[in-house]
């Protein structure tokens, strides 16, 4: 069964990526190709000798078996003959060659079998009429060197080499080269789909989160629009407001993708008891806050009574997305400054209530830990159904201290930003804490196909 599924996994990641199979493995057989029409081409000759002992008056019929077998042993020594540097020396000046003889000797290979009595010579050269004079320069001096060094005549040209009219080079072959970079360009293409889905994957589907984090997905949100932004890359609080959910089309993929989220975290926090929950994430630019307050607003709708705390005492923006005019917040409350409820504000949103984070403190964490903090979460708690807390990212340490004190977390993923090592990081950081991690919103997601219709 797991291999069945491993294997299955497999199958979808090659189908999501197949684009990069076939332009890859496109670019390097055209690669292969062009390589193989700029390389110099290569042409080649061959010519055949025939070891026979010839013995003075005694007829080709009477020739023992012996000779033979010892004729088969000389082929041996021909060989070695044939790529010495005494031939060589001979045929470069014989056929007028630059080359020096350890050169010439590469470009000559000498074949034989070893029941035969037949010596192959293949040479290769830059033109099909340098090959034929080569090959059959060096068998003529071959057979002349033999008489002078061995004392014997037992060697004669089979078959010489020729130029053939349309002689086709043997180099560079193109399918050969194309069937070669075909291969590489397959092999590269698993190697970066392997990169990309390892090292540097990105969380693009729900299946990838629960498999890298052991933690349930609680859906995915698409890409709301692409809204303008300041120089920084920050939105602007028109911005903001624009992917607020009342803004949104009631019957866009986006407002699906919500509605399913709520129906998850309202199965997830009746199974969990949970009344008190905290949003957070790895880094800033995530839509941490625009999710968390959607997210307050989806469940508002479905007749929960429910309020919306800023508990971001560095970067709150709770006051922007649901333009709240009111200063007063959490800081003006822990400071003894204002009740719990002069600092309750209604929205908009039937149902919703909201508590911005007021005066930026310059001591968030310290403030965070007090006990008021607690007195406060457990006030609301009597007040409302659900308290939804939007908490700074996770590169600050207030959202760990304040994952002790509520009832369960859910983490925030941008399927464009974020990377797994942060992540992990991240939840360890809650683990380490035990906080009571509900499940992951994919942020920024690909928007499915089921829910790109009107019913």
């Amino acid at each position: 069964m797991n291999e069945a599924v491993g294997l299955r996994e497999i199958f979808n990641i090659i189908k999501k990526e197949y684009l990069i199979i076939i332009i890859i493995t496109t670019f390097m057989v055209f690669l292969g190709a062009a390589i193989s029409y700029f390389m110099p081409p290569v042409y080649q000759a061959k010519t055949d000798l025939l070891v026979n002992f010839k013995a003075e008056g005694v007829e080709s019929k009477d020739i023992s078996t012996v000779e033979i077998e010892t004729n088969l042993r000389l082929i041996e020594t021909y060989k070695y003959i044939l790529n010495s540097t005494r031939i060589m020396e001979k045929v470069a000046e014989k056929t007028g060659s630059k080359e020096k003889p350890e050169q010439l000797a590469k470009k000559i290979e000498v074949i034989s079998n070893s029941d035969s009595q037949v010596i192959t010579l293949k040479v290769e050269a830059s033109s099909q009429k340098q090959a034929v004079k080569l090959a059959n320069s060096t068998a003529e001096i071959f057979k002349t060197e033999i008489k002078s060094l061995m004392k014997i005549d037992n060697v004669d040209i089979l078959t010489g080499a020729k130029i053939v009219n349309k002689g086709r080079p043997v180099k560079p072959d193109p399918v050969i080269y194309m069937v070669i970079f075909l291969c590489i360009g397959v092999f590269l293409s698993f190697i970066i789909i392997f990169l990309k889905e390892t090292i540097f994957t990105k969380f693009d589907s729900q299946e990838k989160i629960e498999q890298a984090f052991k933690l349930p997905s609680l859906g995915v949100i698409p890409v709301i629009s692409d809204k303008p932004k300041r120089s920084n890359g920050l939105f602007d609080r028109e911005d903001r407001f624009n992917k607020m959910l009342p803004q949104l089309n009631p019957y866009s993929a986006v407002t699906e993708a919500y509605r399913a989220v709520r129906t998850n975290v309202q199965y997830t926090i009746s199974q969990e008891d949970a009344q008190t929950i905290l949003i957070t994430s790895s880094h800033p630019g995530e839509g941490k806050s625009l999710t968390a307050a959607n997210l307050a607003i989806c469940l508002a709708m479905d007749h929960m009574e429910t309020i919306f705390v800023d508990l971001d005492l560095r970067k709150g923006v709770g006051r922007q997305l649901f333009h709240i005019p009111l200063r007063k917040g959490v800081t003006t409350y822990l400071e003894g400054m204002a009740t719990i409820e002069e600092i309750i504000v209604k929205t908009n949103v039937s149902n919703l209530s909201f508590i911005g984070t007021g005066p930026l403190s310059a001591n968030p964490a310290e403030l965070l830990s007090s006990e008021k903090i607690d007195i406060m979460l457990e006030t609301l708690q009597e007040s409302y159904d659900l308290v939804i807390i939007d908490t700074p990212p996770l590169v600050v340490s207030d959202a760990v201290v304040l994952s002790t004190k509520v009832d369960g977390c859910i983490f925030i993923v941008n399927a464009q930003k974020t990377k797994v090592d942060q992540t992990v990081k991240s939840i360890q950081k809650l683990k380490k804490v035990e906080a009571n991690i509900l499940g992951v919103v994919l942020n920024s997601g690909k928007e499915s196909k089921r829910t790109s219709y009107y019913y």
